[in-house]
Formats: C-alpha cells, structure tokens, sequence
C-alpha cells in the first residue's frame, strides 16, 4: 500500500489537496473544492475554485451513513514535490499555510491517466474513491467517494500496482 494525504490549504482561497504517493519524487495532486464527505466546514465558508459558487456536490454522505456515493468536481493541479505528503506550515512564496487533514494508505485498484480507482485508509477517510477526468478539458475531474460502510463501488479482488 502508498500512502496519501488530504491537505487544508488556505491560498488563494480554502480548499483541500489530495495527493498520492506513487514511485516518482513528485505525486499526482488533485485540489478538492470540500473535504471528502463535505461535513466539516460549512459550504457558505468555502469559496468556489471551480467557478461553481459554492462547495457544490452532487450528493452529501450522510453522517455515520454513507448511503449514496459523494461526487463533487475537482481540478488536477501541478504534481506536488514527495515532502508535501508530511509536511505542515507556510507555503514558499507566500502562497499560504498547509495543514494535514488526513493522512493514511491507500490502495490502488486502477491507476490510469484519465482515471484512478483507490480504498483510502485514513482517520477521517474510509473509503473507495473514483478519481475521472472530463472530456472537456484536461484539469476537470469528477471525485466519487463512497464511504466504508456501505461497501464498494468496483467489484475489484485484486488491486492492481499504480506506478
């Protein structure tokens, strides 16, 4: 398993980063307009990365539920340098503050360059998420999650090795 980290980032408006380890010195990154299940911060809080006007989803988990799949548009930003995965506190060139929202393993079940299939093992995170590139531009991703107790989105038994 590879590890991943969700990243509170305050610059130039507060979103979240999610990246995952994978063999190189820098990781796939992707800039989430919530935190996975959007339940923690208020969405009047939140600004819109995407030009949406909000924290927008498609469907809310509920509480301690996870009934339906949480989807939400994100942007695939530049890969982040290996460090970021650990890191914590002020961003060169005056680009903000990072914070650690969650950090875990995850294990990869399809690593493909327009789509990604992973289980997050995190303390706030539990869960399958689906990671799919739109067709109308490059940075435009759809996040899928479905949380642990509901069971898994992919009938997948052996997970294949993202590199």
């Amino acid at each position: 398993m590879a590890r991943f980290t969700i990243l509170e980032h305050d610059h130039p408006h507060l979103h979240w980063d999610l990246l995952l380890e994978t063999a190189g010195e820098r990781v796939p990154t992707w800039r989430l307009p919530c935190p996975p299940g959007g339940l923690e911060v208020p969405p009047k809080q939140i600004p819109a990365p995407l030009g949406t006007g909000s924290c927008t989803t498609t469907t809310q988990v509920q509480p301690g539920r996870g009934e339906v799949p949480f989807r939400m548009p994100v942007e695939r930003i530049a890969d982040h340098r290996r460090l970021y995965l650990d890191y914590e506190g002020p961003v060169s060139a005056n680009r903000g503050i990072v914070r650690i929202w969650d950090t875990g393993l995850y294990i990869p079940l399809v690593c493909e360059e327009n789509y990604w299939e992973v289980r997050l093992e995190g303390s706030r995170v539990r869960g399958f998420v689906a990671l799919s590139r739109q067709e109308t531009a490059e940075k435009e991703w759809i996040f899928t999650m479905m949380a642990e107790k509901s069971g898994s989105l992919w009938e997948r038994d052996v997970p294949k090795k993202c590199e």
